[in-house]
């Protein structure tokens, strides 16, 4: 017995994707079309909280002792550790400011004071800030904002100073008799002079009120950025004072650059983790390093 196989008829081009599979005879419907994924929404303002981390931050002052000129551009270092809260684009910064000391003495060295600088300096310091972004091209924007900061930390303020020292009278010599004679009873003490060490504290407080102007480019995960900063406020405020020659002498500061640079980028390890880093020049010289989660 021969039997025939069905012959499966040839579909026309333009029909083919508008109608089933044939298949042995059959017509099966196309499968339906699969739902689009959503998008996942982002978020205008995202909200990250973090910790941060500067091991060196250094700022250069002017100093003035007893209204004396004293050593211009004397680095006074410190290291900071703290918390960070982002919202969109402000930001508030609370840290902790250790181990603060100066690279050198206050003042040159002088006959009544071969040094004077400050060490232990420990305190905080709260900032915040907002940065406006303006589109520029694809991935770039122009960045126009400002950042306020208030710190106060309390240092050891450690003088070597000419210490007068009086000696004792030398005892007045006997005769043979027994009695002491006139000369030696109105003998006086004699004083000497030599270098010691005195502490004592100086708080120092600061308010700064910066510009900030630069661009930023980002692309997908990662981004960086650079900017210039003004310091339009400096009111820094010192409380404390050396004792020289029996002469309390006060100390004021000033910062020496008003105008810095800092460049910076960010990067997210995971989704919604994210490290940050950045490096600044002249009104201050620093490292930070930050991790922070957004949600």
């Amino acid at each position: 017995m021969n039997v025939q196989k069905a012959e499966v008829p040839e579909l026309p081009p333009d029909l083919s994707g508008l109608v089933g599979v044939y298949v042995k005879g059959e017509t099966k419907a196309p499968p339906p079309p699969e739902p689009e994924p959503e998008p996942i929404p982002i978020s205008e303002w995202p909200l990250r909280a973090g910790v941060l981390i500067e091991p060196f931050h250094t700022t250069d002052y002017d100093w003035k002792v007893g209204g004396y000129a004293g050593k211009k551009s004397l680095d006074l270092k410190s290291s900071r550790l703290g918390v960070r809260l982002d919202w969109g684009n402000g930001f508030v910064q609370l840290g902790h400011v250790l181990n603060g000391k100066q690279s050198g003495s206050i003042t040159p060295s002088l006959v009544a004071m071969e040094s004077l600088h400050l060490e232990n300096g420990s305190g905080f310091a709260i900032s915040g800030g907002y940065l406006h972004p303006f589109y520029l091209a694809d991935g770039w924007d122009a960045l126009v904002g400002g950042v306020a900061e208030l710190s106060s930390v309390s240092y050891d303020l450690v003088a070597r100073t000419l210490v007068r020292k009086e000696n004792p009278a030398a005892t007045p010599a006997e005769t043979t008799d027994g009695k002491t004679p006139e000369a030696n009873a109105t003998a006086t003490p004699t004083y000497s002079y030599e270098y010691g060490n005195t502490t004592s504290s100086l708080d120092l407080r600061e308010l700064l009120l910066t510009a900030v102007a630069g661009v930023q480019f980002h692309e997908g995960f990662w981004g960086a950025y650079g900017v210039f900063c003004i310091d339009l406020v400096s009111d820094v405020k010192t409380d404390g004072s050396v004792l020289v020659n029996g002469n309390d002498l006060s100390l004021e500061a000033d910062r020496t650059h008003p105008i810095g640079v800092e460049a910076g980028a960010w990067c997210y390890l995971f989704d919604q983790l994210r490290a940050d880093t950045a490096v600044r020049l002249g009104s201050a010289q620093l490292l930070r390093l930050a991790v922070s989660w957004e949600w």
